[in-house]
């Protein structure tokens, strides 16, 4: 069941990122969507909690081909359990989260209800966040991923500290 969450969430977050490199490092990129994800939290109960990690949460290469440099743009991307919440509430977590994300501007990107529990949603700089859960409907997650990004720190001008 972990297995069909990740490959959904992954899949979400390879969509539309195109070869956009938004001025941002990786790093940044990074710590700007564990913010989204974060905040995401905080559209949902009061116990739900971010638990652990789904899979490698490296980034993934924009370049579709399997010959990506290490140096090439990459686009950020986390996906988490979400724990302390029961499954009874489902229905109503994916509601949260989407008014939620919508009142700031967000669009919906997809949302496969009623035949999955997964709703994905994108902001205008190409942050894409998702809520998913395993097919028995027991297990929630959260993922997410970015624009694409530079893996090498922005140059610095020559004569500059």
């Amino acid at each position: 069941m972990a297995l069909i969450v990740l490959m959904s969430l992954v899949a979400f977050a390879s969509r539309g990122q195109g070869n956009r490199v938004n001025g941002l490092t990786i790093a940044q990129a990074q710590w700007q969507l564990d913010d989204y994800v974060r905040e995401s939290m905080a559209a949902l109960p009061a116990a739900a909690r971010l638990g652990p990690l789904i899979g490698d949460s490296g980034p993934i290469p924009c370049d579709d081909s399997d010959g990506a440099l290490p140096t090439s743009p990459a686009s950020a991307q986390v996906d988490n359990w979400v724990t302390g919440l029961p499954p009874s509430g489902n229905a109503e977590y994916f509601d949260m989260f989407v008014a939620y994300w919508t009142s700031k501007g967000w669009r919906i990107d997809f949302d496969e209800r009623p035949k999955f529990n997964n709703v994905g949603i994108v902001n205008s700089a190409d942050y894409s966040l998702s809520l998913a859960t395993t097919l028995d409907g027991l297990n929630l997650s959260i993922g997410g991923s970015s624009a694409c990004a530079s893996r090498e720190p922005p140059e610095t001008p020559s004569g500059s500290l």
